[in-house]
């Protein structure tokens, strides 16, 4: 990329930085199409979605991730085709996934809550918040998809397979955040 074009893109990126509503559609165009990367599992598909949830909870405000992920929960509601494999409808939310799906608003709330307890900004500290927006993610997911396939059917299905695509994850994300951090102006 040229440095003219570098510039561009720095400020475009900051344009959208200083307004909220424009955060938020971005964010929510981000968890959209990392939705539709996917490894078709049941009952639970492994997605690049958690990347896209987990990157707005380390760089969002924390009303503007809240509102990003409440957005994007409200449009798939809404029947628009935005959750994995262009799913839609309230039954999404009702059904095995609405438990991965929940943990994605409670996990930006805390993410974006403890990153300002996070003085050191570095790999390590970026990687932690991400592992405990992941293990949110996964809780709060096995407790709803227990309801339907019981507990240890849930911890097979709906967390084992999904531990180390988190911890890979984790690590990306933390390196795509210092880089980020490092080449913002």
């Amino acid at each position: 990329m040229s440095k003219q074009a570098s510039s561009i893109h720095i400020s475009l990126l900051s344009y959208i930085c200083k307004n909220e509503a424009l955060y938020v559609l971005w964010g929510i165009l981000l968890i959209v199409l990392t939705s539709q990367i996917s490894i078709p599992l049941k009952p639970v598909p492994i997605t690049l979605q958690t990347f896209g949830v987990m990157l707005v909870g380390l760089t969002f405000t924390r009303t503007a991730a809240i509102k990003a992920i409440a957005g994007y929960l409200a449009l798939g509601l809404l029947g628009l085709p935005v959750f994995a494999n262009f799913g839609s409808g309230y039954h999404y939310l009702l059904g095995p996934t609405g438990g991965y799906l929940v943990g994605f608003l409670v996990s930006v709330a805390i993410m974006s809550s403890i990153r300002p307890f996070l003085h050191n900004q570095n790999f390590f500290c970026i990687a932690v918040n991400c592992l405990i927006g992941t293990v949110v993610i996964l809780t709060l997911g096995i407790v709803r998809l227990s309801h339907f396939i019981g507990f240890e059917k849930a911890i097979y299905s709906g967390l084992l397979p999904f531990i180390f695509p988190g911890i890979v994850k984790a690590l990306l994300l933390a390196l795509t955040v210092r880089y980020l951090k490092l080449n913002r102006t």
